[in-house]
């Protein structure tokens, strides 16, 4: 009598928890757009260079390449003097949420990457074969300033 009783609280359980994962409720889709340029412009240098396990540059202070992408879709690449004196590489990026993919095109290169945010404040792009960049870069937040 024991069992039974428990093997029919086992099936009410079991037969909740499947209709509760199937009531057709909508899920959001995710967009990255915010997370790259925080509704205006953001900031990101460039931290880590790699190639495959093998770091190629690491930059640890002020001194490295900076990525500032903007809402409007351009995208600036260069380090702080040649921002400030407005010599940097312009572009613009699209990214594909559904598949995390991020596509930069300059006037004379494309880079495709696979992206994920690694920790929160960690962007890691993984080039694609499509790429002209075969160097996996990681970024981070432009630093507080201490």
């Amino acid at each position: 009598m024991k069992i039974n009783l428990y093997f029919n609280k086992l099936l009410f359980f079991i037969g909740l928890l499947l209709s509760s994962c199937a009531t057709g409720v909508p899920t959001e889709k995710i967009d990255f757009t915010y997370a790259f340029c925080d509704g205006n412009s953001k900031v990101w240098m460039l931290q880590k260079v790699r190639n495959g396990d093998v770091i190629i540059e690491e930059n640890l202070d002020f001194g490295g390449e900076f990525l500032i992408f903007y809402l409007t879709g351009k995208v600036l690449k260069g380090n702080l003097k040649e921002i400030s004196e407005q010599k940097g590489k312009i572009g613009t990026y699209s990214i594909d949420n559904d598949n995390s993919y991020l596509t930069i095109e300059f006037p004379s290169e494309n880079w495709d990457f696979y992206f994920e945010f690694s920790y929160e404040d960690r962007l890691v792009l993984y080039p694609t074969t499509k790429s002209d960049i075969v160097q996996t870069l990681e970024l981070v937040p432009f630093p507080d300033y201490n």
